[in-house]
């Protein structure tokens, strides 16, 4: 029997790869050297205080 898929999952990790990849790649350009914008911590510091409780969420869902 067919189970119907829920969407939410899958958009929660889509949003998850997006703001891994924005943050390692933000994180990048300021070792690299280059000015970093005034708001860049508050981002930073944000999305590392989510990313653990993210990825346990997508272990579980699968």
């Amino acid at each position: 029997m067919d189970k119907e898929r829920l969407m939410w999952p899958d958009i929660a990790k889509g949003f998850a790869i997006f703001f891994v990849v924005l943050l390692h790649t933000g994180d990048g350009i300021i070792n690299a050297g280059l000015k970093e914008p005034s708001w860049w911590r508050w981002v930073y510091n944000a999305g590392y205080t989510f990313m653990v409780p993210l990825f346990f969420l997508n272990i579980g869902l699968g």
